[in-house]
């Protein structure tokens, strides 16, 4: 069967997150346009809504070496999205994990490449600690990575094994 066709519901997924997350970043922008300052706060000391222009990485790291940052991001949703065309179809949480994986990650290398820099909004803070301010993308990504962990925790998705597939190979032709 075709790896297209048989993942086309995944494919579908990796769409989805990158035109959520595109829609909220432009509506952001929208909404942020005449005062990007200005705090919308949702819940009182936990949520807020704010306006950053992230050129870095996680928490504004490297912000000097954006390019490095873009070129890096590139490569591994390249190997990202070669892998996910190696999980065997059976391995749906595998599937989805990587599916957004690869939505949130183009969200934001689409984001690097057209704007130079990623629009990251949710501020979150607890108590005193403050974390880093981040997008639908990234939410995407950790979610991907989440999953990624569990299967690897609870061996959801075994891998097939070479020497068995060889050996019925062989039983094949006789």
């Amino acid at each position: 069967m075709n790896k297209l066709k048989e993942r086309r519901f995944y494919l579908l997924i990796i769409l989805i997150v990158l035109a959520l997350d595109k829609a909220t970043k432009l509506v952001i922008q929208a909404v942020f346009s005449a005062d990007p300052h200005r705090t919308i706060v949702v819940i009182q000391d936990f949520l807020n809504i704010i306006y950053t222009e992230n050129r870095g990485a996680i928490w504004g790291l490297f912000q000097r070496h954006s390019q490095v940052i873009t070129l890096v991001s590139c490569l591994a949703l390249v190997l990202i999205f070669v892998y996910f065309f190696k999980i065997p179809r059976e391995c749906r949480l595998e599937l989805l994990a990587f599916s957004l994986l690869c939505g949130g990650a183009l969200g934001n290398i689409l984001d690097r490449l057209i704007q130079g820099y990623v629009v990251d909004f949710v501020d979150m803070v607890f108590g005193r600690f403050h974390w880093a301010t981040y997008n639908l993308a990234d939410s995407a990504i950790t979610i991907g990575i989440t999953l990624l962990i569990v299967s690897l925790v609870f061996n959801r998705c075994p891998q097939p094994n070479p020497k068995s597939k060889a050996v019925n190979h062989a039983s094949d032709t006789d």
